[in-house]
């Protein structure tokens, strides 16, 4: 449950399917009642980042605008009990990726995880987890990340959307993203890895695809059976991933099975 005591920040990205990956950020600064505050609320333009991305953007915006105004309004930042940070995106919140003591590890690491390979985005991980450490400074107080239903964000998604057609530019972040997407045909979450069984042989086609590293994540959408629909990810060397084209369908076999993408063996592409 919420603290009335905290600063409520609602975070959301959104994104086109188009060539430029057309990008928003969106977020709105609530203030606790006693303070008799006007929320704060923005929308901004970034492109070529993906969702992901735009939502972990989203999250660094608000806290440089949190820290702006505490800096000129030192009793709200005195007195408030500490900002609680919502986002819709449950990827960006599940298995504490953003966890700062996750963060410290990994940047102890050099940006490697246990299997000695690349943190993706660890150039927003990096700034998410600094930028969270001078707001607690500023208030006094906690900066917790959690995730909240859509239902529940509707107007940081609606300020996310507007900033697709605002002319406001996102100005602090950060490197374009390498990303290359293309439309879905299926609206499907990402699968539960746990549920998925080695051996098993999967129909996916390929929509997104990310270098990470010396490596590529391949982001493929499930075309039938129980998982039809759902998104499924894989880490490929740069040769097998000459043989994935976006749009192209595959059978593949699962081999590894980790917390948050496969091992694959490319069986076939399937004529459609």
């Amino acid at each position: 449950m919420s603290n009335p005591q905290s600063i409520q920040i609602h975070c959301d990205g959104a994104m086109d399917y188009d060539p430029q990956q057309t990008g928003g950020n969106g977020f709105i600064i609530d203030f606790p009642d006693q303070f008799e505050v006007e929320s704060i609320s923005h929308s901004i333009r970034n492109d070529a980042q993906g969702i992901h991305r735009l939502e972990m953007i989203s999250l660094v915006e608000a806290m440089e605008e949190a820290m702006m105004f505490l800096s000129q309004n030192e009793v709200v930042a005195r007195q408030c009990a500490g900002v609680e940070m919502y986002t819709d995106r449950f990827s960006v919140t599940d298995g504490e990726l953003i966890s700062p003591y996750r963060i410290r590890e990994w940047r102890k690491a050099g940006w490697k995880n246990y299997e000695g390979k690349p943190i993706k985005n660890s150039d927003l991980l990096d700034k998410i987890d600094k930028t969270r450490l001078k707001l607690s400074r500023v208030v006094g107080g906690s900066v917790t990340v959690t995730f909240k239903r859509r239902k529940q964000n509707k107007i940081a998604d609606k300020l996310a959307k507007a900033g697709k057609k605002t002319s406001t530019r996102g100005v602090k972040l950060i490197e374009k993203n390498k990303r290359r997407i293309t439309r879905r045909i299926y609206d499907g979450d990402e699968v539960d890895y746990s549920k998925v069984s080695g051996g098993s042989v999967l129909e996916v086609r390929v929509y997104a695809w990310e270098p990470v590293g010396e490596e590529f994540e391949i982001c493929f959408e499930i075309c039938s059976g129980d998982f039809e629909g759902k998104v499924i990810k894989t880490s490929v060397n740069s040769e097998t991933k000459l043989h994935l084209k976006r749009s192209h369908t595959y059978l593949i076999e699962a081999d590894s099975i980790f917390k948050h993408h496969i091992g694959i063996n490319l069986l076939e592409e399937i004529e459609r």
